[in-house]
């Protein structure tokens, strides 16, 4: 889920912030976006760092829960102790995302688990039509 919102939240910024005649360096290497920021933002340098870290574990098929667990932290501790200053910078179109992670400290180890941290689950996803007239089939 987690990684879920990352990509989520990677994908709608590149889509907002560039238009289709410029490059976009969201797609290309989140890590130079860091060496951009770093000449006067070393926190949003390094918290890009370490987003663009717990994306790459992912990506490895790695545990990230596991393996990022303090990446995951620090991240959601930056954004917890930014927020104004992340709405100010480009991402105000994410306030309830912003919130969502601000408020994710409390239950954390409940959310890992939902996850997979510690074992993986599969859930079932129930889609449904509700213009339909039976929306789920007839079947409960």
């Amino acid at each position: 889920m987690i990684c879920f919102i990352f990509f989520t939240f990677f994908a709608k910024i590149s889509g907002i912030l560039f238009t289709k005649n410029k490059i976009d360096i969201f797609k290309e290497d989140l890590g130079q976006i860091a060496f951009y920021f770093w000449s006067f933002d070393k926190d949003l340098s390094n918290f890009l760092v370490s987003v663009d870290a717990i994306i790459q574990s992912y990506i490895k098929g790695e545990n990230v829960f596991i393996t990022k667990e303090k990446e995951i932290n620090s991240c959601r501790e930056y954004i917890e102790e930014n927020k104004e200053y992340l709405k100010k910078v480009g991402f105000s179109n994410y306030d309830k995302l912003i919130n969502f992670f601000s408020d994710l400290k409390t239950y954390q180890t409940e959310f890992f688990e939902l996850l997979g941290k510690d074992e993986s689950f599969n859930y079932l996803i129930i889609l449904q039509n509700t213009n339909e007239k039976r929306p789920n089939g007839g079947f409960f």
